[in-house]
């Protein structure tokens, strides 16, 4: 609906190709749904090149509920279809509005749904759709968004459906990574968008909806959806109080490795052999998994966003106790150092927002990310420690609330000393 967030023309582009890829998941969804795509609602604005106005110069997505035929005529048709499809087609299971935010960074969901069942409704996909893909950034949604005219408030408030959204995505990055996205990462949440709603089908009551086969839905993500249902369910206010155990390694407690090429008892995998530039770095892990059945068998580790994310197996990691290097961070807020790696409420140095720090080690102490500021960064707490995040998400396996977003350098035209 606003021509100029282009992003969001990819999100759908890779949804689209999701679901005409023949994949044993796209037939499931296809064989339960009937898909209604609007691709272009607001197309004169894109003819002539507005960023977020129609012709007239109104934005579209602040009319919903009241739109005339003769003033917003796309917007209408929008929500006659949606209407159709709720009066008509079984109710609406999910909507999504695709924007791409110009201020906010990382990709993030915006809902409506109305009392504490579709609340937990909600987080719920959103939980399932962090796990899925790493560019959703949880912590930034927002599930209470209440903003007349926009059309997830009014398919929310007109259907009473509970999985209404708005999906926004940034143009440069997010929070997780130093790197831009590609457009391949934009294609992924499209795809992930999908997968998080068949997660969500895999928990029905057996009877009310078709069994979703394992091979589409793993186990270990059924019982990952089964506690954050109960959890949420339990308390879903406090959602941001790291309650759910979890094993590291996860985005806010990683591990950290390096990666071993040709050694006397080591061959490197044909994966890692594939990006063989790989070898020798120090890289950090977020998540692990079984190769195959049972308890004793051999994991995968997927490496964070900033390595690629590949899935490597554990044979071709050396894990270290921390990671070391020179990183370069800046502060989103006022954030606090303290002298001792273990977080303290003495000896606390405040650090201004917009600060760009140098960082020379990054470990996990007392379950919490600290990072070491090195000697020769700028800052006014030098050789003191600081938390990465301010918060963790209710599973740490989504991250939390960023405060020092990592970057790819020291600023432009600034070398060591700067």
């Amino acid at each position: 609906v606003h021509p100029g967030e282009t992003p969001a023309s990819h999100v759908l582009e890779g949804l689209l190709e999701f679901l005409a890829s023949g994949s044993p998941a796209a037939e499931q969804l296809l064989s339960s749904y009937v898909f209604h795509i609007l691709p272009v609602l607001n197309p004169d604005g894109v003819e002539l090149g507005h960023h977020r106005t129609d012709t007239r110069g109104e934005n579209l997505n602040r009319v919903y509920g009241k739109a005339t035929l003769l003033k917003h005529p796309t917007v209408v048709a929008a929500e006659a279809a949606c209407a159709a499809a709720d009066k008509h087609q079984g109710g609406i299971r999910l909507y999504l509005d695709l924007h791409a935010h110009s201020s906010r960074r990382g990709g993030f969901l915006l809902g409506d749904a109305a009392g504490s069942k579709g609340q937990v409704a909600s987080r719920l996909y959103g939980y399932a759709l962090g796990r899925r893909c790493g560019l959703l950034e949880y912590a930034q949604c927002n599930f209470q968004d209440s903003v007349a005219g926009t059309g997830k408030s009014a398919a929310a408030a007109r259907t009473g459906a509970q999985l209404c959204f708005t999906l926004e995505v940034n143009y440069c990055r997010g929070h997780h990574s130093p790197s831009s996205f590609q457009l391949s990462q934009w294609h992924e949440l499209g795809e992930s968008c999908l997968l998080a709603l068949l997660d969500l089908d895999a928990l029905e009551v057996a009877g009310e909806a078709v069994p979703i086969p394992d091979l589409l839905v793993p186990q270990e993500l059924r019982r990952d959806l089964v506690s954050a249902q109960c959890w949420l369910e339990r308390d879903f206010r406090c959602e941001k109080q790291a309650r759910i155990p979890s094993p590291a390694p996860c985005r806010a407690l990683p591990l950290f490795a390096v990666v071993r090429g040709y050694e006397a008892d080591h061959t490197p995998s044909s994966l890692l052999l594939h990006h063989s530039s790989l070898i020798g770095e120090e890289v950090e892990v977020i998540e692990q998994r079984p190769m195959r059945e049972g308890p004793d068998g051999p994991l995968s580790f997927r490496l964070h966003e900033s390595h690629g994310g590949l899935w490597l197996p554990e044979s071709d990691l050396s894990l270290r106790p921390a990671q070391r290097g020179s990183f370069f961070y800046g502060a989103l807020q006022r954030v606090y150092a303290s002298q001792k790696a273990k977080d303290s409420l003495v000896d606390r140095c405040e650090i201004p927002r917009g600060t760009v720090l140098e960082v020379e080690e990054r470990r996990v102490v007392g379950g919490t990310l600290r990072l070491k500021i090195a000697p020769t960064s700028p800052s006014p707490c030098k050789a003191g420690w600081v938390s990465e995040y301010k918060s963790t998400s209710f599973d740490p396996r989504l991250g939390g609330t960023v405060q020092l977003m990592r970057l790819e350098g020291p600023p432009p035209g600034r070398g060591p000393g700067y």
